[in-house]
């Protein structure tokens, strides 16, 4: 699925340091913070609702939003909104390419079912993401799939 990896980065983050220098989120607790974090983004399906939001986050995974802002600057390198932006396009991405499950969806449908209200920002979010409209990523992806033979996965690229 061109490229789009699980979990989200985990790259450096841009600058961040000072910006929370004052905080009071130590090391420690930081990791535990992204851990849990990851867990609820990897485990659940919450940030496929239209109303999730920082502070449902924070209070998923027991913190103030404050702290979850940080955790998500400073270990993924993204603010909040971008990094929920990630899962839903991969979580659009899967459902696309799902035509058992999904296949009867319009893109528009798709788009609802991962938290995007709107059909213009759905296709705002997923060009952002993967560079190609859901159109033009559905259409490679099966043209991948027919590509492919039976009973074999390609290589993910």
């Amino acid at each position: 699925m061109l490229g789009l990896q699980p979990g989200g980065g985990g790259g450096a983050p841009r600058d961040a340091g000072h910006k929370y220098s004052t905080s009071n989120l130590d090391a420690g607790k930081l990791g535990e913070l992204v851990a849990r974090i990851a867990a609820v983004m990897d485990e659940t399906l919450e940030y496929a609702d239209a109303d999730f939001s920082l502070e449902r986050l924070a209070e998923l995974v027991g913190s103030n939003s404050k702290y979850v802002s940080q955790a998500v600057n400073e270990h993924y390198g993204k603010n909040f909104s971008s990094f929920v932006t990630d899962y839903r396009i991969r979580l659009a991405c899967r459902r696309l390419a799902d035509d058992e499950a999904y296949g009867a969806y319009t893109i528009e449908g798709v788009g609802r079912s991962v938290g995007y209200r709107l059909k213009t920002t759905f296709t705002a979010a997923f060009r952002r993401v993967t560079g190609l409209t859901p159109s033009a990523w559905l259409k490679l992806e099966r043209e991948r799939r027919s590509a492919t033979p039976a009973g074999q996965d390609a290589p993910e690229g």
